[in-house]
């Protein structure tokens, strides 16, 4: 695939996800600094609110964003679209090993300056 560039990814992204048959709503606000990418995520019906995740684009040309816990990690992957969508999956990973993907998309609804 083209390289995915530090600029398609940045910006803040309104989406929706589902997990066990429900639409969950997010926004992820994904910035660079010195070129190095960072991401926070706010998902208002866990009450998560601007908790901060790694972001980093992989080989495959994809976007990963991800936070661990203790007990757990979500990981949002997908490459964003020049016109400013993304879709792509959202991975659940228990401690205990148990592993549940589910799908998500999203719309860039803002641009964040690199620094």
């Amino acid at each position: 695939p083209d390289p995915l560039s530090i600029n398609s990814t940045t910006g803040v992204w309104e989406g929706v996800y589902t997990q066990n048959g429900e639409f969950i709503n997010f926004t992820m606000r994904v910035e660079a600094k010195r070129k190095r990418l960072s991401a926070r995520v706010d998902i208002p019906q866990l009450k998560v609110k601007n908790i901060s995740h790694k972001a980093k684009i992989c080989r495959g040309q994809e976007l990963h964003v991800e936070n661990t816990s203790i007990d757990s990690s979500i990981e949002f992957i997908a490459r964003p679209k020049e016109n400013g969508t993304m879709s792509g999956r959202v991975i659940f990973r228990q401690n205990g090993g148990g592993i549940t993907e589910e799908v998500f998309t999203a719309k860039r609804t803002a641009l964040v300056a690199s620094k």
